[in-house]
């Protein structure tokens, strides 16, 4: 059964673009699923803009990571150019609409994973009728007080959706991204608590909905630009341990068992 996945945010360079290409990658290269990711995010598009970018540039790929994905010996996995509603779509461009990609993906029946990366607006019309659709939803928090309190507004709007329309939600899941070991316990319980209003609420609608054990790095600069890729695996190395410390691999780990 396909399930679709999207890390959503209400804040640019929250590293939900990044999340999305290391989990596509993940699972199509080493667990050789059929994944296929919908960039929804216009007009930036900068995960269909990058694919563009290492087919037309072997170069900008580094070469270890590029040997590594033609050893693994898996298709490159599809990344679609999509639009938020029908009305904006472009046939003659093959630019349709999120939702009828969605749509038309699960109806073939063979795709494991479909990953959506969406603007950053969410609490428009269009964003919430594909937020209806999605399965799984993980949401990026920081200390940073401007990025912390956009991304929750984003788990509120998800929230007002579980409850009052019909949804495909699953589950909700929160994380720490670009984590600091320093942070301060006291914050960070603080902002603890106002997790578990929203995530008590959204389970009283029967979707699972809670913080995520694992963290992710202090900084987007503790993944090697060989991670920001989008036809190569993740190296085996990042998944034991990131630069600063931080597994990547249990955070993986948890991700599979929240998804199952």
């Amino acid at each position: 059964m396909t399930k679709i996945i999207s890390f959503v945010a209400q804040k640019g360079g929250s590293g939900k673009s990044t999340m999305t290409l290391i989990m596509a990658n993940y699972f199509a290269y080493n667990e050789k699923k059929n994944v296929v990711v919908i960039d929804g995010d216009a007009p930036q598009y900068s995960l269909y803009k990058l694919r563009n970018s290492e087919e037309e540039d072997e170069e900008s790929i580094n070469k270890k990571v590029l040997s590594s994905h033609v050893k693994s010996d898996v298709e490159t996995y599809p990344i679609y150019q999509c639009v938020p509603s029908e009305d904006q779509e472009q046939p003659k461009k093959n630019i349709y609409s999120v939702n009828k990609i969605i749509d038309a993906l699960v109806q073939q029946g063979n795709i494991d994973y479909i990953f959506i990366d969406l603007a950053g607006t969410l609490n428009s019309p269009e964003i919430i009728e594909i937020l209806k659709k999605v399965n799984y939803i993980f949401i990026p928090f920081m200390e940073a007080s401007n990025l912390y309190f956009s991304n929750y507004e984003a788990l509120y709007i998800v929230n007002l959706i579980a409850k009052n329309s019909e949804n495909a939600i699953k589950g909700v899941y929160e994380f720490w991204h670009k984590y600091r070991t320093q942070m301060s316990v006291r914050i960070f319980y603080e902002l603890a608590e106002k997790f578990d209003v929203i995530n008590e609420s959204l389970k009283k609608t029967g979707i699972n909905a809670s913080m995520m054990q694992s963290k992710i790095g202090n900084s987007t600069k503790a993944f090697s630009p060989e991670i920001w890729n989008t036809i190569a695996p993740i190296p085996d190395n990042y998944l034991s341990v990131l630069p600063n410390g931080l597994n990547l691999g249990n955070f993986i780990k948890e991700f599979k068992n929240l998804i199952k």
